[in-house]
């Protein structure tokens, strides 16, 4: 844990701010967005120094994704953990992401990796109107297309072999 903050202050906090009424329900009763929430908030519960989350709102309906982008943003800004992101989409790296890693489909390789340089606090809307926000979007797919044309054409090769 990074010196600075106890337990104890940051379980207050985190009771505080990220929603402490949900204990009384049992895991059946929660939504996928309130159990997302719990799972965040356990994620920072101990102040840690790197947190990894893999795709953690890929489950998740547009809304409840967009409004755990931005608890996650604020949860960052207040303990400044270093979170190694995992996600597909290119706007959600480029929302949440100081850094962009693009990496090869198997065996990984690193094929771009790119410095995002918009200031926080960040608000997909506006995001979208910034020129260089499309532009860096562009960039990233344009460096995954021929990954995703090659899984896709491996994908039908495999389904064709299956079926024959």
């Amino acid at each position: 844990m990074k010196a600075g903050i106890s337990v104890a202050k940051l379980g207050r906090q985190l009771q505080v701010r990220i929603y402490w009424r949900l204990q009384k329900f049992y895991p059946a009763q929660l939504s996928g967005g309130m159990k997302q929430r719990l799972a965040i908030a356990r994620g920072f519960a101990t102040n840690p120094e790197i947190l990894l989350m893999d795709e953690p709102f890929a489950a998740l309906d547009e809304q409840n994704k967009h409004l755990l982008q931005s608890e996650l943003a604020k949860l960052w800004e207040e303990f400044k953990s270093t979170v190694v992101f995992i996600t597909h989409g290119l706007e959600e790296a480029l929302l949440l992401g100081d850094r962009v890693v693009v990496m090869s489909s198997a065996p990984g390789k690193i094929i771009k990796d790119i410095d995002v340089p918009f200031d926080r606090p960040r608000h997909l809307s506006d995001l979208k109107r910034d020129p260089k926000f499309n532009e860096l979007a562009e960039e990233l797919w344009n460096s995954l297309r021929s990954e995703v044309l090659a899984a896709r054409e491996l994908e039908t090769r495999k389904l064709q072999e299956s079926t024959s």
